[in-house]
C-alpha cells in the first residue's frame, strides 16, 4: 500500500454517502454524455473506454480508473464490445456534521493500474464476489474503499501541495496557509487587510480572491470570524469582563467591539451567554 499519511486527516474529515454502485456491460460504439450530479468513479474490468472531460480525451483500458467531479459534463464510448466497468456515484459530507454537503475535493482524472494497483484489486475483488453492495457491512466497506483512492489521488497530484490544520485537509496555496497561522496567533492585534498584504507581500486583490476561494470569505471576514470565536470561548470561561476582552480581542473601546460583535451575533456581548 501507498503512504497513508493522509488518510487518518480525511477519514476524520469526510463522510461518503454511495448513491448507486453497479457494474455495467456496454458494446461497441455505446455512448453516454451527461453532466455528473454526484462524485463518480469508474473502473474498467474488461474492455476498454474512452472518456472526453475538461477538454481532454482518456483512453481507460482494463483495470484503470477514472475519478469525475461532481457537476461537471463529460463524454464516453466503449471502444470494443462486451466492455464491463464498475460505476460508483457518491456524497462527500463534512465528517463531523454528517449533514453539511461538501465539494473541496479538486483530484479528478485517470488513474493506472500500477499507480494504484492494491486498491483496484480490492475494490473489483469485493464487487465480483459480492453483487449486493448495499448490504449493509459492504456498503461501509465500499465507502472506506472510496476514502483511500481519494487519498491515493491527493497523495499522487497534490502532495506538495496540502495543508493541514486541526485534522483536516485542505488544498490552500503555502502563502494562504502562512497568512491563516498569523491570524490565529495574533487574535490580539488590530489586523487588516492592507497590514497582512505588506507583510505577505501580496496584493489585496488575490489575498481577497485566495481567501474567497479557500474559505468563501474575504480576509478581512475571516479575521473578524477568528475574533469573534475567541471572543465567544473568553465569554463562556466567565473570567473576564467585556471590556478585558474587547482588549484581548484588539479592541480599546469596548463601545466599538460591542458594536461588531453585535453586527455579527445579533446580540451584544453581554447579553450573549445569557
Amino acid at each position: 500500500m501507498h503512504n497513508r499519511s493522509y488518510l487518518n486527516i480525511l477519514l476524520n474529515s469526510m463522510f461518503i454517502s454511495i448513491d448507486a454502485y453497479q457494474m455495467k456491460t456496454c458494446q461497441k460504439n455505446w455512448t453516454e454524455k451527461k453532466k455528473n450530479q454526484f462524485y463518480r468513479l469508474w473502473i474498467v474490468n474488461k474492455g476498454k473506454l474512452e472518456i472526453k472531460y475538461n477538454n481532454e480525451t482518456y483512453i481507460l483500458n482494463e483495470k484503470e480508473m477514472f475519478l469525475f467531479r461532481e457537476n461537471e459534463q463529460y463524454e464516453a464510448k466503449a471502444l470494443c464490445d462486451n466492455t464491463q466497468f464498475l460505476y460508483i456515484n457518491f456524497i462527500v459530507y463534512d465528517g463531523i456534521s454528517k449533514d453539511k454537503k461538501i465539494d473541496f475535493i479538486p483530484v479528478c482524472g485517470k488513474k493506472t493500474y500500477n499507480e494504484m494497483k492494491e486498491e483496484t484489486d480490492l475494490i473489483l475483488k469485493y464487487q465480483l464476489s459480492n453483487p449486493n453492495p448495499f448490504y449493509k457491512p459492504l456498503k461501509s466497506f465500499y465507502s472506506g474503499a472510496l476514502l483511500i483512492i481519494i487519498s491515493s489521488y491527493c497523495e499522487y497530484l497534490y502532495k506538495d501541495k496540502i495543508y493541514v490544520s486541526n485534522n483536516k485537509i485542505t488544498f490552500e496555496a503555502p502563502q494562504i496557509s502562512n497568512i491563516v497561522k498569523y491570524i490565529n496567533e495574533h487574535k490580539g492585534d488590530r489586523i487588516t487587510t492592507e497590514f497582512l498584504s505588506k507583510k505577505f507581500n501580496i496584493s489585496q486583490k488575490t489575498l481577497y480572491n485566495q481567501f474567497k476561494k479557500h474559505y468563501n470569505c474575504s480576509a478581512h471576514d475571516y479575521v473578524w470570524q477568528t475574533k469573534i470565536k475567541y471572543a465567544i470561548e473568553l465569554i463562556h470561561s466567565k473570567k473576564y469582563s467585556i471590556k478585558e476582552i474587547a482588549f484581548m480581542v484588539g479592541y480599546n473601546d469596548p463601545k466599538t467591539f460591542t458594536s461588531v460583535f453585535k453586527r455579527w451575533m445579533k446580540v451584544p456581548p453581554s447579553k450573549f451567554n445569557m
